[in-house]
């Protein structure tokens, strides 16, 4: 148990220290683009940190950061820029960014699992931001929305990381 829950306080700060830097430029800049690079390249490099592999941690941040771009841009392709419900938001692109993790360790079960953990986690978080998001936006607490999301994501992406790694798969 103690791995798994380390590896899920590892990706809960990484994702959620990316989360609030990358809504920090969003807020100042209005670029979504650079907010989730953000979030996917922190929270990538903390959970290749956990598995206590600089090389990993590389190749981990590149690949969440690629990841959670091209989630972005497939929930726009799939919702039209609706956001029809905020859970699909959040589980496109936790999906991809959770997948692309498991691509870098070259075996698609392992990117199956981090896919589902991403999308739960970060579709749960999107859909439980939706009632006091509008509240954050109003009063420029859009970075605390960031942290949010990430702490809840990142950490859904490090326990199942590391119930990989102490069933020894990864």
């Amino acid at each position: 148990m103690k791995t798994i829950a380390k590896f899920a306080l590892w990706g809960a700060a990484g994702f959620g220290i990316g989360g609030a830097i990358g809504y920090a430029f969003w807020q100042a800049f209005y670029i979504l683009a650079v907010a989730l690079f953000t979030l996917g390249l922190i929270g990538g490099a903390s959970l290749g940190l956990a598995l206590k592999s600089w090389k990993r941690a590389a190749f981990f941040a590149l690949a969440c950061s690629v990841g959670f771009l091209i989630g972005a841009a497939l929930e726009f392709v799939f919702l039209g820029g609706r956001h029809l419900a905020l859970f699909f938001t959040g589980a496109i692109q936790g999906a991809i960014g959770g997948a692309s993790l498991g691509l870098v360790l070259k075996d698609w079960r392992i990117a199956a699992v981090l896919a589902l953990s991403g999308a739960v986690g970060f579709g749960v978080s999107s859909q439980a931001l939706y009632g006091i998001g509008p509240w954050l936006v109003e009063r420029g607490m859009l970075i605390v929305e960031g942290l949010v999301w990430g702490i809840v994501g990142g950490a859904f992406l490090g326990a199942a990381l590391g119930y990989l790694k102490k069933r020894r798969v990864v």
